[in-house]
């Protein structure tokens, strides 16, 4: 079992793969790209709805819970849902759930053997650690951000599947290496 916040291309491909995936979403809102649209996925009757294609695709084979991690009750129903987990996947700013009691350090003691993926924009330190980011926020401040020294190729914005599936696999090895005992530590 798999959690996952918010919309992560490597929990898509994970639930595909057959792992069970349960997508945390916010209550009321959801995930923004329940609104992305168009284009909209039509009902039983050919009529367009207001459920966006993208998010449909994005999260195939998921299941998806509404909770306010916020909340006392909120950060409980996560606790007890990673005491099961094999990984948890995260893309919020670097240290914010430690807060709530959902960081590494606090489901770790609650699961030792779970693998915790945190995804940030900026990595976990240096001068925008702390601030948010997407892909749409990044690629502009890489082009306009790097100093001139450094500009001495193209920057890289294209398309990054290589990447991202070397990283995937990465991570599968290094749960496997987990669940043998091979090794017992985080594994920065």
């Amino acid at each position: 079992m798999l959690i996952q916040t918010f919309r992560l291309w490597c929990g898509q491909i994970l639930a595909d793969l057959g792992a069970e995936v349960i997508k945390i979403e916010r209550p009321q809102v959801g995930d923004d790209t329940r609104m992305w649209g168009p284009s909209w996925m039509p009902d039983q009757q050919g009529d367009a709805t207001r459920e966006s294609g993208y998010f449909q695709c994005a999260n195939r084979n998921k299941y998806s819970v509404s909770v306010d991690i916020a909340s006392a009750q909120g950060q409980e129903i996560i606790r007890e849902i990673a005491k099961t987990a094999d990984v948890v996947i995260e893309n919020y700013k670097a240290d914010s759930l430690a807060k709530y009691g959902l960081d590494y350090a606090s489901l770790s003691a609650l699961n030792p053997n779970v693998v915790y993926c945190s995804i940030t924009g900026f990595g976990q330190d240096g001068p925008r650690a702390l601030n948010e980011n997407f892909k749409e926020i990044a690629s502009p401040i890489k082009l306009s951000d790097t100093p001139v020294e450094y500009r001495n190729a193209p920057p890289q914005l294209g398309e990054h599947t290589q990447h991202i599936l070397s990283r995937l696999k990465m991570a599968d090895e290094l749960h496997a290496l987990k669940l043998q005992g091979i090794i017992d530590e985080e594994v920065a």
